[in-house]
């Protein structure tokens, strides 16, 4: 029967044609749902030749070894020796790329035996079911073959306070770290979280003739050394440091090192504004004494308090700094340069190869009116990328802010961007 006079009208179909069209309606139903089963195995099959075919197969075990490198951190947890194993067990390509990669086996962290207080059934107990044994540990480390290993040492959670850990400050001052000197002179990188005072951490670094990477994290504490505990100490040279990272400390610390081969800076603060105030002539002092100010190629500047709506930033002209990041809470920073206080109009461009300003923590009326006297001060050098995150809602949108760089004086090649803000503590990722 021919349906097709009722695609034309409204037409009520009499009780035969009712019937014959839920006859027909029944048959193409089973038909289109046959033809749909085999759609479904036609497209499993499909993906199947396409995984065949994929890229992925054919990517080298060593650029495999890589990505894995990314996606873990640089120092394994129990954590991540876990995720470690689970990318392991994927499938046998994988597990190959990891045993082939030895630097996923070269660090490893441990946590701080957590008897103490328990009795001697307790203590054996322990002993006998902490979270890696020796030898387990030597197996992991073993895979890495002859690269240099990192080994981390966690304090168990209930650590004392500087306060309570020792019997009085002449106590904490005089305690020493107990590290062995031959270890230390072989050591390239090494973090460390130090609140104890006195001189004993400087008597380690003293030993540290090899190290390329340093994090001190002062944990929020101030220095509590003087003088005379560090006659005959300062300053403190690190010959061969290329990487130095400062948590949460005050200034004051950099009045005692030397770094004649630094390459990059990164500075989070804990001072006040007052203190926020002579950072820059700290920070100009350490970069003199060694004499890095035509060397230093990144430099990051995080958490200084501002006394006024914008956060002031002196430096020397830096002539090879490459990527600036200024990381405080503020309306805007004005950044100079020491030189141009003379007001001489002959002076090369200030900070001339600089190829990425980051400035973040901004607040919602951030207009770039601080920073517009930097780039004409800039002006003759390289182009540079300005990358912005503003706490809140901005006042000025982004469009704005590219309009105000295309002014003809600024034609160099100032190209601007914002990023997403993100909250500073939450976000923050440490070193170790």
């Amino acid at each position: 029967m021919n349906f097709d006079r009722f695609r034309s009208s409204t037409a009520d179909p009499l009780d035969h044609e009712i019937l014959l069209a839920q006859g027909v309606l029944k048959d193409i139903e089973q038909r289109r749902n046959l033809l749909l089963d085999q759609l479904a195995r036609l497209d499993d099959k499909r993906l199947t030749v396409q995984g065949v075919l994929s890229a992925v197969r054919r990517i080298p075990l060593e650029i495999l070894g890589d990505i894995f490198t990314e996606v873990l951190p640089f120092v394994l947890n129990h954590e991540a020796r876990n995720e470690l194993l689970n990318l392991v067990l994927v499938c046998k390509r994988w597990r190959e790329a990891c045993l082939l990669t030895k630097r996923l086996w070269s660090s490893i962290t441990i946590k701080a035996c957590w008897c103490q207080g328990r009795d001697s059934a307790s203590i054996t107990w322990v002993h006998k079911h902490e979270e890696i044994s020796y030898k387990k540990m030597v197996a992991w480390l073993g895979r890495s073959g002859t690269i240099p290993k990192v080994r981390c040492k966690s304090s168990a959670s209930t650590s004392p306070d500087h306060e309570d850990a020792f019997l009085s400050q002449v106590t904490a001052e005089e305690t020493s770290l107990h590290l062995q000197s031959g270890f230390m002179r072989r050591l390239t990188e090494f973090s460390i979280r130090w609140d104890w005072g006195g001189p004993s951490l400087f008597h380690a670094l003293r030993d540290c003739a090899s190290l390329v990477t340093l994090t001190i994290d002062l944990n929020y504490g101030e220095l509590r050394w003087n003088a005379i505990l560090l006659d005959g100490m300062m300053p403190l040279e690190l010959p061969n440091l290329r990487r130095f990272a400062l948590r949460r400390a005050g200034a004051d610390i950099l009045n005692l090192l030397q770094t004649p081969l630094l390459e990059h800076l990164d500075m989070e603060f804990n001072v006040d504004g007052t203190e926020s105030d002579g950072v820059s002539r700290k920070i100009r002092d350490f970069l003199h004494r060694s004499n890095i100010v035509n060397t230093l190629q990144t430099l990051r500047i995080c958490d200084l308090v501002r006394t006024s709506a914008y956060t002031h930033i002196t430096l020397p002209n830096l002539t090879s700094l490459r990527h600036l990041v200024l990381d405080c809470n503020t309306f805007g920073y004005i950044i100079k340069s020491l030189e141009r206080n003379r007001d001489d109009e002959a002076l090369p461009p200030f900070l001339p190869k600089l190829e990425h300003l980051e400035l973040h923590n901004l607040e919602r009326g951030f207009n770039l009116d601080a920073e517009l006297a930097f780039l004409d001060a800039k002006f003759g050098g390289v182009p540079c990328l300005i990358t912005v995150s503003r706490v809140d809602d901005p006042v000025v949108v982004e469009s704005d802010l590219q309009n105000r760089l295309r002014i003809p004086n600024r034609g160099l090649g100032y190209y601007l961007r914002c990023i997403p803000f993100q909250e500073y503590e939450r976000h923050k990722i440490w070193d170790y």
